[in-house]
């Protein structure tokens, strides 16, 4: 169909909300819940630190697949969402075109 800024306002979108809004929930609120956990086990200062260093991490590195995941790549927009140029269109059988699909990468 050829080139949308439309759709590509909404992969944008829903991109900055898998991945800034979803991502950082867990290692916001995980590494404090787990520190309260292992407070009985923390000794000294620098074990403290490495462990939430390392609950931190395991929460980024979990929480990434999980946001890439929840929206898929590919996206399905309805013809009807688009600029004007590209509804009415029609396929090569004649049949009027209502749904494109934008890649939105990674």
């Amino acid at each position: 169909l050829g080139m949308s800024k439309k759709a590509g306002q909404m992969g944008v979108a829903q991109t900055v909300l898998t991945r800034g809004v979803i991502l950082p929930i867990a290692p916001m609120v995980m590494p404090i819940l787990g520190m309260k956990l292992l407070k009985p086990f923390m000794i000294n200062k620098p074990v403290a630190v490495v462990t939430e260093l390392c609950l931190i991490t395991g929460c980024i590195a979990g929480m990434l697949p999980v946001a890439l995941s929840i929206l898929p790549q590919k996206m399905e927009i309805n013809v009807s969402d688009l600029e004007p140029e590209f509804q009415g269109l029609k396929d090569a059988n004649g049949n009027p075109v209502t749904k494109a699909y934008a890649n939105k990468g990674l």
